[in-house]
């Protein structure tokens, strides 16, 4: 039986030196489990640092997107706008040019009062585009 006993006292040692050994590398996982817990705390604060510093910056870009909105809405209806007083510009060139000939006729007269509709739908024009232009610039204005 003394030889089962030493086999069971030896296996106990191997137990006992592989406990202590687990034991000892938990303590040193433990130890540097610890030291990374302070580098993890540090890089967190860090980080809600950074995000706070951050949220001003989103906040200017959204405000900043939802202008660019507002002033390409403004724009379109100011472009066409800008168009229809051009128009009406050069057709109000080319009726003072036709005035100063008068003795044409009666093409010259029908040519003359086309001209004078293409002015009165390009006026009309103005007139009606004048209101969401304007209404348009002054949202993009009032929200800066």
């Amino acid at each position: 039986m003394e030889r089962g006993g030493d086999a069971a006292i030896s296996r106990l040692r191997g137990a006992s030196s592989s406990l202590s050994a687990i034991l000892r590398a938990s303590g040193e996982l433990e130890g540097r489990l610890a030291e990374s817990g302070g580098r993890i705390s540090l890089k967190l604060e860090a980080l809600a640092d950074a995000s706070g510093a951050v949220a001003p910056l989103r906040a200017q870009s959204m405000a900043a997107r939802a202008l660019d909105s507002r002033i390409s809405r403004a724009v379109t209806p100011a472009l066409s706008l800008l168009r229809s007083f051009s128009l009406a510009e050069s057709l109000q060139r080319r009726l003072s040019r036709g005035q100063g000939r008068r003795g044409g006729g009666l093409p010259a007269l029908l040519e003359y009062v086309g001209w004078v509709e293409r002015l009165e739908a390009a006026v009309g024009s103005v007139t009606a585009g004048c209101e969401p232009a304007v209404q348009r610039l002054q949202e993009a204005v009032e929200f800066c």
